[in-house]
């Protein structure tokens, strides 16, 4: 038995999937499964992808894709102007990028759930701005981000004045770190240590979107045509879709109950 008197918590972190309708397709991938099997196995998810992404991991993806040899359709980021390191090698390596962009759905063939495009559009404007547009792609990878995985932590019932410490908090990867931090710090000196310390810089951008606008905005997109926009799929392993998650709204469920 181990008696500790400060305990940090440091479960990672879970990939967020993007309500886009007909993302439960074959070919459709999050991104880390796409790069896993990628990487480990030298497995591509179709030989014309669009990376739809939110944050720097799609950018990272990509870039893995195209110096395997794989065509990159597109790489739709949600995000109005990213800035950063991984972004420059993208586009070093000539790779094509549309910015405040969306995946809202997908195109499949006759008679068969085989993806044959994707549907894109911009995340704000009207009228023809509005519109979606098509890429030619027989493959979706989704980059949503990372959530942190708090069940642990959730489950205990314990915070910090009976020295619990939780290190991931924030989403975002700058942040994220900033978190992990002060969570040491704080358990340090509830073990009446007095220390100081400054998060490390990470150089990230942050992930989209970032205010109730951005984000009433960016998911009116993201679950594509009005039609069809309440059958995207947010929880694959329980069946849910953005329908279900509206209707439950409405009837003032939330947390665990939704």
């Amino acid at each position: 038995v181990i008696r500790a008197g400060a305990v940090v918590l440091a479960c990672g972190f879970r990939e967020r999937p993007l309500p886009i309708t007909g993302a439960d397709r074959p070919g459709a991938l999050l991104d880390g499964a796409a790069r896993g099997l990628l990487r480990r196995h030298a497995i591509a998810p179709g030989d014309r992808v669009v990376v739809a992404t939110t944050n720097d991991e799609g950018y990272r993806t990509a870039i893995d894709f195209a110096e395997a040899g794989v065509t990159v359709e597109m790489i739709l980021d949600a995000r109005a102007a990213p800035d950063n390191a991984v972004v420059d090698r993208a586009k070093a390596h000539g790779l094509p990028l549309s910015l405040s962009s969306v995946a809202s759905g997908v195109v499949t063939a006759d008679g068969s759930d085989r993806i044959v495009g994707v549907k894109a559009c911009n995340v704000g404007g009207e009228g023809v701005a509005a519109g979606h547009r098509t890429l030619f792609a027989d493959a979706l990878v989704v980059s949503g981000g990372l959530a942190p995985r708090r069940e642990l932590g959730d489950a205990l019932g314990a915070d910090e004045t009976q020295g619990l410490f939780h290190a991931s908090r924030s989403p975002d990867l700058a942040s994220a770190v900033a978190d992990g931090v002060a969570a040491g710090l704080a358990a340090a000196r509830h073990l009446g240590r007095d220390v100081e310390a400054e998060a490390p810089a990470v150089h990230a951008s942050p992930d989209a979107p970032d205010d109730d606008d951005a984000r009433a905005a960016y998911v009116a997109r993201l679950v594509g045509d009005a039609d069809a926009g309440g059958a995207a799929v947010i929880d694959i392993g329980a069946d849910v879709t953005f329908e279900d998650v509206r209707r439950a709204r409405e009837q003032g469920l939330s947390g665990p109950a939704l």
